[in-house]
């Protein structure tokens, strides 16, 4: 399992996730992925896994803190495997598998890439999980790591990678290289520039929402599921396509204006991640790249919902101008100029599942369940079969389930409402579903029927009369 030992300087991603790894001990940076298969061969399956590591010099990453320096190493050659045999309950074996992936990585002493499996006494059916820590990969690797191990398990667990083919996708240590000497560049200084200037509105809000009382188990937070129907997606696809604008950018705008709803805030950021791979050079290269940038818009109460649509489309341009320019420092730079310690609340991206093509298998993807979030909220949101699906995680600090569930509904609300008239002021967007509506009214309804001729005099007796044995009045020591 462990690999001839080799060492080299991290980039800036890397340091910032190890920082977070050691801030906050949890599960919110694995990366997974869940499979409910039927005619796996799962040794061969495994197999694949580990030609694919071995393969890509990322995926044996271990790290350590050394004379104060973070560095990483070359150093594990095969995944975890982890077992667990059940009997024909469905249920249990998937809460089972989604347990194991909300488990925290050992960055220094375990593999980072584990296979999590759940077979069935007399059954060939597995449920199966793909979990990589975010430090050694982002969203453009996990679907090139899907195709290696497609592409390896078609070939009975052989690699097909050639040594051009290996050259492409082990060029991380360059990226890291670049990026200290590209902050020094005449583009590092400009986009240090920018985000400083940015980081004056770059405020953040918390947002104090009661929750009610429940038996939920207690975790550091959770997830609830987010899904637009198809016919909303197709009707906010044909509306960003008349006002030349992406569904990412309709669905930021919404998010946005929601959270202003619920905390009486214009003006705020959102964490987005960004592919930062604007450099050919990377644009195959296996690792995690993704910058997490803050996204800041005011808005006033005289914007329409055009008005905010545009200045959200802005905001997003400048951000991919200067993506390059790490989130860690950016981070440290709010600290210093603004003693903001929490810059990033609340976080926004479009994420899509791993897809896996292996022969003669049916493969079908399950939806993970956190029960950590990286941030307050973030939202994750995909495309699947010509409709939105996604899911919000929480923290427990912000959210429980049923406020979390409100939260999505007033989403789907909000968009909806977006979608009908773009000249209408912004803050005017109804966000609140009718099931809500009645249960408002229904707490508003307070009316009570009194008998007419009573007085309080009147009242007082006839309780009296009722209940002749209660006590009617304390005063100090007497009653």
């Amino acid at each position: 399992m462990i690999a001839s030992i080799s060492t080299s300087k991290t980039s800036f991603i890397e340091r910032q996730f190890w920082l977070l790894s050691q801030h906050d001990k949890s599960s919110a940076y694995n990366v997974n992925s869940i499979f409910a298969f039927k005619n796996l061969d799962f040794s061969r399956f495994v197999t694949s896994v580990n030609a694919v590591i071995n393969d890509v010099e990322i995926l044996r990453s271990s790290y350590e803190l050394v004379d104060g320096e973070i560095m990483r190493f070359d150093k594990f050659n095969q995944c975890s495997v982890i077992e667990k045999t059940f009997n024909k309950n469905l249920i249990e074996a998937k809460n089972w598998v989604n347990q194991n992936c909300n488990q925290e990585f050992d960055l220094v002493n375990e593999p980072l890439v584990r296979v999590i499996a759940a077979k069935f006494r007399d059954c060939e059916d597995l449920i199966v999980a793909i979990s990589i820590h975010h430090i050694v990969i982002d969203l453009s690797a996990k679907d090139q790591i899907a195709k290696l191990i497609s592409d390896a398990y078609n070939n009975f667990g052989q690699s097909t990678v050639s040594k051009e083919g290996k050259d492409r996708f082990n060029n991380y240590q360059f990226f890291s290289q670049y990026q200290s000497s590209w902050l020094t560049s005449d583009k590092g200084i400009k986009s240090a520039s920018y985000w400083r200037k940015k980081l004056k509105n770059a405020s953040t809000i918390k947002l104090n929402i009661p929750k009610i009382k429940s038996n939920e188990v207690s975790f550091k937070g959770g997830a609830i599921e987010l899904d637009l129907p198809a016919d909303s997606w197709q009707a906010l696809k044909v509306f960003s396509k008349e006002y030349s604008l992406s569904p990412f950018v309709v669905l930021l705008t919404a998010y946005y204006l929601l959270l202003a709803k619920y905390s009486g805030e214009s003006q705020f950021c959102i964490a987005v991640p960004l592919s930062n791979r604007k450099n050919p050079i990377f644009a195959d290269t296996i690792g995690c790249f993704v910058n997490t940038l803050p996204i800041t818009i005011e808005f006033t109460d005289k914007d329409t919902v055009f008005d905010v649509l545009k200045k959200v489309r802005v905001a997003l341009l400048e951000a991919h101008r200067y993506q390059e320019f790490p989130s860690i420092e950016i981070i440290h730079d709010a600290l210093k100029e603004t003693a903001n310690k929490n810059l990033y609340r609340h976080g926004f991206t479009f994420e899509h599942p791993m897809r896996l093509n292996l022969a003669g298998v049916t493969a079908e993807v399950i939806q993970y369940q956190p029960l950590n979030s990286q941030l307050d909220i973030f939202m994750r949101l995909w495309e699947s079969d010509n409709q939105l699906n996604g899911h919000i995680e929480y923290g427990n600090t912000v959210f429980d389930s049923i406020s979390a569930k409100c939260f999505a509904d007033s989403f789907n609300v909000l968009v909806n409402s977006l979608l009908v008239d773009t000249d209408k002021l912004a803050d005017s967007l109804n966000s609140i579903s009718e099931t809500n509506k009645l249960e408002i009214n229904e707490f508003n309804n307070t009316n009570v029927v009194f008998e007419g001729e009573l007085n309080l005099k009147s009242l007082f007796e006839k309780q009296v009369a009722l209940t002749p044995n209660n006590i009617a009045l304390i005063y100090k020591n007497e009653s």
